[in-house]
């Protein structure tokens, strides 16, 4: 028994009302933006219904592989992960073990810090050797030198994204809610480098 085709794959969810609740669904007015992303979720469930891929695992049936794509915040900009794949309950290894893809096994690809390799990239930099987000041998040793490596990836994502911050929670962080050190610092380190 499988998913009716008329079933919507388009799914946006409104704000949470606090970090641990399950955000509502919310009915949205389609345009042309929404249009385009239920046709592609179509095709790529199209494709993926004829595809030949296989799962020998015994608690796992390959025929459940109809996505969805879920936003976030009542907002088509945010989130948009795609869900409903027999694959992603599987773990990791079981994935490589039981999954064929045209009689192919799986592998899966992980890239350290690809966001930041990305930038430097696009750039013509080649980025310097180690961690990407340890910003402690490249800044003042009074401001970022103790901020932390989550400090360094937020900073780095709401430059990179910047109509994707929330908008509470990045006034709230730069107030010291989350860390005031690390938000202290941050802030103490955006100020020395706009004075220079």
């Amino acid at each position: 028994m499988g998913h009716a085709p008329e079933e919507e794959v388009l799914v946006l969810r409104a704000p949470k009302y606090h970090s641990n609740s399950i955000a509502d669904y919310q009915e949205y007015e389609d345009d042309k933006a929404t249009i385009a992303l239920r046709q592609q979720m179509t095709d790529i469930n199209a494709w993926l219904d004829t595809a030949d891929i296989t799962c020998s695992h015994p608690q796992v049936d390959p025929a459940h592989r109809r996505l969805r794509r879920i936003f976030n915040n009542s907002d088509f900009g945010q989130g948009g992960r795609l869900y409903g794949g027999f694959w992603q309950a599987m773990s990791s290894d079981e994935r490589q073990e039981h999954i064929l893809i045209e009689g192919d096994c799986c592998v899966e690809l992980d890239y350290g810090q690809m966001s930041l390799a990305i930038l430097y990239g696009l750039t013509g930099t080649k980025p310097p050797e180690g961690d990407l987000y340890d910003l402690s041998a490249k800044a003042s040793q009074q401001t970022i030198a103790r901020a932390s490596r989550q400090s360094s990836k937020l900073s780095s994502t709401a430059v990179r994204y910047p109509q994707r911050c929330p908008r509470v929670s990045v006034s709230s962080y730069l107030q010291g809610t989350p860390s005031k050190t690390s938000s202290r610092l941050w802030r103490e380190s955006i100020q020395q480098s706009t004075h220079r």
